[in-house]
Formats: C-alpha cells, sequence, structure tokens
C-alpha cells in the first residue's frame, strides 16, 4: 500500500523534460543583448513547455553552428545510406511490378533483395566517405557564438588566503 501510495504521487509530478539552460541563455542574449539575466530568467520561466523546446532546439542547433565556425566540430553533412540511394534506383520498377501495392509493401521488397545481395552489389549504391563541407553557417547568431567561443575564458584570480598565527601557548623559556 505505501508503495503504491508513493508510486501514485510520483505520476502526478510532471516530467521536465531536459534543457540546457547555458547554452538557451546564450542563444536569448544574442537575440536580445540588452536583456539582463534577470529579464532572461523572467521570460524563461513566462514560456510554456513547448516554447522552451522549441527555444531550446534552436539554441542546440546555433551551438552546433558556432562550433563548427569556432573551428571545434566538423559539419556533419548526410548523403542518405546506401540502402535509399537501392531504393529510389528500384522504385519505378517496384510499382510497375505492384501498382497495387502500398509504399511500405514495395519497401519490404527492396530489404529482401538488397538483404540477398552480395557485398559486391551493395558496394556499387555506397558513396566514398564525405569530406568536411566547407560552406561556412551564415547565422549572425552561430557567429556571434563563435566569436565569444574562440575568445579565451576570464580567469578567476585566486583566492588568497590569510596565515593564521599559530596558537600554540608559548612558554616563558627560551
Amino acid at each position: 500500500a505505501q508503495k503504491a501510495k508513493v508510486v501514485e504521487e510520483a505520476s502526478k509530478v510532471a516530467e521536465k523534460p531536459p534543457f540546457r539552460v547555458a547554452r538557451v541563455r546564450a542563444y536569448l542574449r544574442t537575440r536580445e543583448p540588452k536583456w539582463t539575466s534577470t529579464q532572461i530568467n523572467a521570460a524563461w520561466k513566462a514560456m510554456s513547455v513547448d516554447e522552451k523546446r522549441r527555444v531550446n532546439r534552436w539554441a542546440n542547433r546555433a551551438h552546433y553552428r558556432a562550433q563548427v565556425l569556432a573551428g571545434a566540430r566538423k559539419r556533419h553533412t548526410y548523403t542518405g545510406g546506401s540502402f535509399v540511394r537501392y531504393l529510389n534506383s528500384r522504385r519505378a520498377d517496384l510499382k510497375k511490378a505492384a501498382p497495387e501495392a502500398s509504399n511500405l509493401e514495395r519497401i519490404r521488397v527492396a530489404a529482401k533483395e538488397w538483404h540477398a545481395m552480395s557485398a559486391a552489389q551493395k558496394k556499387k549504391f555506397a558513396l566514398p566517405k564525405p569530406q568536411a563541407a566547407t560552406t561556412p553557417f551564415t547565422s549572425d547568431i552561430a557567429k556571434q557564438l563563435a566569436e565569444k567561443m574562440q575568445q579565451p575564458k576570464r580567469q578567476r584570480k585566486p583566492k588568497q588566503t590569510k596565515k593564521k598565527a599559530s596558537t600554540k601557548p608559548t612558554s616563558g623559556k627560551t
């Protein structure tokens, strides 16, 4: 009974999606440079969960683009899998063979053919590994974040500790 009560109470608590708040703050600060931290926090608290998800997604994209511009990360390029290229080459033939079949059924037939193919036959549809993309992102926000990433971080001053006088009692003999 105790366990059921705990489980019931735990289910009432809304699960909070994980947000990278530091990225969101950096993103919002580039969008609204005159905002203070208090204003950014107030704007964040006023947002609904859907708005927070959307802004978090934008912040993550801007952070990724800034890393690419700063040279800290390579840009990913998706070229599509070899099976996708095989499927696209066979799509018209499969449609002619079975015009009443659904797209899912055609994909299943192509997948069976694909699995029956040898590695040499599959290699025809494979592309060489993509090289790093040379075209930069043009987003102003990403550029601003990249400039901040390239700047050295501020060094904090080391804390100075005061030496305490020894508290041992000294004897009168020397």
